[in-house]
């Protein structure tokens, strides 16, 4: 596949991404105070178009790995533990509430202790697993369209959360940071 159909590719999820997780889901956070059925549709599918451009930038030949021992080595268990870790807590969550469709206590447990967003986080490196081990053409677009796109579901859920918990959520804020690092005010 062309350059410019991942460049095309890219450029819709993250158009989509834009107009679901910024306009749809932020609308119905604060019309609603929940996410109705096409908006949690419309986040679905932006997640479907998120992955399938990197099912479509996968080499005919994977998973045959063509990197050095010391990239695979490195790679694959961040590859494994950041998508086990990542899909684990969504599990662990639980689906309602890992795509919003259910708020009714803050989650201060395990992981988010440390990063306000664990799934978010590890799945992010398993990505870099992934880029470091198999080394795809278009992989590094993948990894790049993953920062924006789920950055604004974040951002609109943050709204919600602080809606819904004020000064609770604004405190956990200031001790635990959004992705890693260190806590902010950010939200």
């Amino acid at each position: 596949m062309s350059t410019i159909y991942f460049l095309l590719w890219g450029l819709v999820t993250l158009a989509a991404a834009y107009l679901v997780f910024r306009r749809m889901v932020r609308r119905d956070y604060q019309r609603f105070k929940r996410l109705r059925p096409l908006t949690t549709f419309m986040e679905l599918l932006v997640v479907s178009l998120y992955f399938g451009y990197a099912w479509a930038s996968i080499p005919p030949d994977w998973p045959m790995i063509h990197t050095s021992l010391i990239r695979q080595f490195i790679g694959l268990p961040l590859f494994v533990i950041g998508f086990g870790v990542g899909f684990s807590h969504m599990f662990w969550l639980g689906m309602g509430r890992a795509m919003g469709l259910q708020v009714d206590s803050l989650q201060q447990p395990g992981l988010y202790r440390y990063t306000r967003n664990p799934q978010l986080v590890s799945i992010g490196i398993g990505i870099i697993g992934y880029l470091l081990v198999w080394s795809v053409p278009y992989g590094w677009g993948w990894f790049i369209l993953y920062w924006p796109t789920f950055h604004w579901m974040v951002l609109s859920e943050e709204e919600h959360l602080l809606d819904v918990f004020g000064q609770e959520y604004e405190r956990y804020c200031m001790h635990v940071p959004r992705y890693f690092g260190f806590p902010s005010r950010q939200y």
